[in-house]
């Protein structure tokens, strides 16, 4: 998954973001500014995958710490709609079978909601650039990449072709 940050003005940055793949000082400087959300790092896992906004700024804080390492993390301060995660199409299809708060007919859903995304973007990427599909007002239109899926809630942007903007709620 990435960590995307958007300041207003400013130019987009991406970080890629594994959590397993964290120094342990960085998990724990993670834990410590949990509050009253977290206690642990499962804790916190579990937050930044449904979406937790202090999460979100808090993965953008280990980041801009490698930076800065003076950075405290209430000095991070962001817009809702500056700060996103894109989750590649397998995480989020993994998310959706995993999620327990689910019923079997929502998750039905959103699969098939994945799979028509994955679909129609694969077909874009194989039409002939001269073949591209054309909008009602004769412009290009993007698709949504097969590879991966924004967070709900975040903001539509092409990206590499191997993201996306598109991701059906998780719950």
């Amino acid at each position: 998954m990435q960590l995307v940050y958007t300041p207003e003005g400013g130019e987009e940055r991406r970080w890629d973001f594994a959590p397993s793949r964290l120094m342990s000082v960085e998990s724990e400087m993670i834990e410590g500014v949990g509050g009253d959300a977290w206690d642990s790092w499962p804790e916190f896992a579990t937050k930044f995958i449904n979406g937790n906004r202090r999460a979100y700024r808090a993965v953008l804080w280990c980041f801009l710490r490698r930076e800065n390492p003076r950075l405290k993390f209430n000095e991070v301060v962001v817009r809702v709609d500056e700060l996103t995660i894109e989750f590649e199409a397998d995480e989020t299809r993994r998310a959706i079978e995993e999620n327990e708060e689910l019923t079997d007919a929502e998750r039905a859903e959103l699969l098939a909601e994945l799979d028509e995304a994955e679909a129609a973007s694969t077909e874009a990427q194989e039409a002939p650039k001269d073949e591209a599909p054309e909008s009602s007002d004769g412009s290009d239109t993007d698709s949504p990449s097969p590879q991966s899926v924004s967070r709900p809630g975040s903001r539509s942007k092409k990206a590499g072709p191997s993201r996306s903007s598109t991701q059906p709620a998780t719950g």
